[in-house]
């Protein structure tokens, strides 16, 4: 006797089992993809419900899309005399009677343009203050070697002062650089974790734990980064300044542009012709 037809059967049904299989795992994939997105982009809400309808007005959905009412919704258009029209009553009205319109809508979670700006925001609120501090004890450091050389309301003076002040703006722009770096850099991190979750969800297929990881990432992700400190920033101004007034002639060395008294006449005696 010949069997072949049952071994025929048997692999047909293996192939539609694994067929199932695999369209319910791409389901779970699916399912956890829109929960990793959820997670990392966020979500809308609508907020503020309203008891009456204004056509004039814009309202959204619980989910926070926009309210469109139109003939499919059992609103009645009403054309204007100048052209277009809206919708009028049928489910706008049978919506806020309700509490399933919203005035306004409402975001949460999620990693959004905000939240990287927070985080360039945050670095310039840790490094400013820094930069504050060093400009002011290197300007009384600057005075001091200033008044002690007698030399505090000279054009040279006025000129160390406009180098500190050229220093401290180039300090300052490479902070906000700085801040861009920090912004940029944390949106790489937060696409790159959603990236190992996504290919961990696709090795699984697995969207309970999928979405489960994404919670303790993003919570990760949420605390608050930490700072290296500016270290020296004047360090080669304060150098400088050290050195005003530092030979014996009192002369103008610590200055760009020379080491020499501007009035040196190369070491010899001064001698007047009559």
């Amino acid at each position: 006797m010949c069997f072949g037809g049952g071994g025929s059967k048997a692999a047909n049904r293996i192939a539609k089992e694994q067929r199932a299989d695999e369209v319910a795992r791409q389901a779970r994939i699916k399912d956890g993809m829109a929960k990793i997105n959820a997670i990392f982009d966020g979500s809308s809400r609508g907020i503020n419900p309203v008891t009456e309808y204004d056509p004039s007005k814009t309202f959204y959905n619980e989910d926070g899309t926009p309210f469109e009412p139109g003939a499919a919704n059992g609103g009645n258009f009403i054309s204007l005399p100048f052209g277009g029209g809206f919708y009028l009553g049928g489910i706008p009205q049978i919506a806020a009677k309700t509490g399933k319109l919203f005035s306004g809508v409402e975001r949460t979670g999620g990693f959004d343009d905000a939240f990287y700006d927070k985080r360039r925001q945050a670095y310039e609120d840790y490094a400013l203050p820094q930069l504050d501090q060093s400009y002011d004890r290197s300007k009384d450091e600057l005075i001091y070697a200033l008044d002690r050389s007698g030399i505090l309301q000279s054009g040279a003076a006025q000129k160390k002062n406009a180098e500190l002040s050229d220093e401290f703006d180039k300090h300052r722009l490479d902070i906000a650089n700085k801040g861009l770096e920090v912004a940029n850099d944390t949106r790489a991190n937060v696409e790159n974790v959603r990236s190992n979750l996504v290919t961990q969800l696709q090795a699984t297929g697995d969207d309970q734990a999928a979405a489960q990881a994404a919670v303790r990432q993003a919570q990760n992700l949420n605390q608050p980064a930490g700072f290296s400190p500016l270290g020296q920033l004047f360090a080669g101004f304060a150098d400088s300044v050290s050195r005003i007034g530092s030979n014996a002639r009192n002369d103008y060395s610590g200055f760009i542009g020379g080491g020499r008294s501007l009035f040196s006449n190369g070491g010899g005696s001064a001698r007047v012709v009559g």
